[in-house]
């Protein structure tokens, strides 16, 4: 797990820097980045509060493969099992389903 802590410290840095002075897609990918670390450590309420945490609602689709650019959080859709991860559209969510979220998913019962 010490390259996940490394990671996480790493990434709550950048976010910082770049909220204050980076564009913001580059912050909204740290962002991302940042919920994805805390998706693999199995903790999707604190990937969800980090990734809804951009000060102007600005986000970047959940999937790596999504060009880049940023939405605003209305334009995004959450998973309907975890509600931790966001999407563009539908193709996106099943590509990233695939590939990625599916192994750190929990629906919520």
């Amino acid at each position: 797990m010490g390259k996940i802590t490394d990671a996480e410290e790493q990434l709550k840095k950048a976010v910082s820097v770049r909220m204050e002075n980076g564009p913001a897609y580059d912050a909204a990918v740290s962002v991302e980045n940042l919920g994805q670390v805390h998706e693999v450590k199995g903790d999707l309420e604190e990937a969800r509060r980090v990734r809804l945490s951009h000060p102007a609602d600005i986000m970047v689709c959940g999937n790596f493969d999504c060009p880049g650019e940023t939405f605003d959080r209305s334009q995004l859709s959450a998973c309907s099992g975890c509600q931790s991860a966001f999407y563009c559209g539908r193709t996106c969510q099943v590509k990233d389903w695939r590939v990625r979220h599916k192994t750190f998913c929990k629906k919520r019962t």
